[in-house]
C-alpha cells in the first residue's frame, strides 16, 4: 500500500491562499515530501470522538542503543490542531527526508500542511 502524498503550501511574506483541508487516510497513510524542519500539519477533529496522528519516528535512529518512539499526537472532537515542526533527524524516513503520518481514523479527520520560506 503507497502513502497518500500530502501536498504542502509554502507560506511567504506576501502571502498564500492555504489549500483546503483533505481526509486524513487511515488506510494508507500519508507522507509529507522533503521535511527539512520546516513542516507544519494542521488537524481538523470534527467527529464525536478524540483522534490520534502518529507521526512516525526515524526507522535508523539509535543513540547509545535507544531508539527514538513515534510521536502519537491527539486531536480533541470539535477542535482544529496545529503541530510541527517536526525535526528531520527524528522522524525522516529516507535520503530524501520523508514524513510518515498514521493515522487512528480517517472518518471526520481532515489535514493540511504549511511550511514557511524564507523571502529572497
Amino acid at each position: 500500500m503507497a502513502r497518500t502524498t500530502l501536498a504542502v503550501t509554502e507560506v511567504t511574506r506576501a502571502g498564500v491562499a492555504v489549500q483546503a483541508f483533505v481526509a486524513c487516510d487511515q488506510a494508507n497513510g500519508m507522507q509529507v515530501l522533503a521535511n527539512i524542519g520546516d513542516v507544519e500539519i494542521e488537524l481538523d477533529n470534527s467527529g464525536a470522538s478524540d483522534k490520534t496522528v502518529t507521526v512516525v519516528a526515524n526507522p535508523t535512529l539509535n543513540t547509545d542503543g535507544l531508539t527514538v518512539n513515534s510521536l502519537v499526537l491527539t486531536v480533541p472532537y470539535g477542535f482544529t490542531y496545529k503541530f510541527g515542526p517536526f525535526k528531520p533527524n527524528s522522524f525522516r524516513q529516507d535520503a530524501s527526508g520523508l514524513l510518515y503520518l498514521d493515522f487512528s481514523s480517517g472518518a471526520n479527520f481532515t489535514i493540511r500542511a504549511t511550511k514557511r520560506v524564507t523571502d529572497a
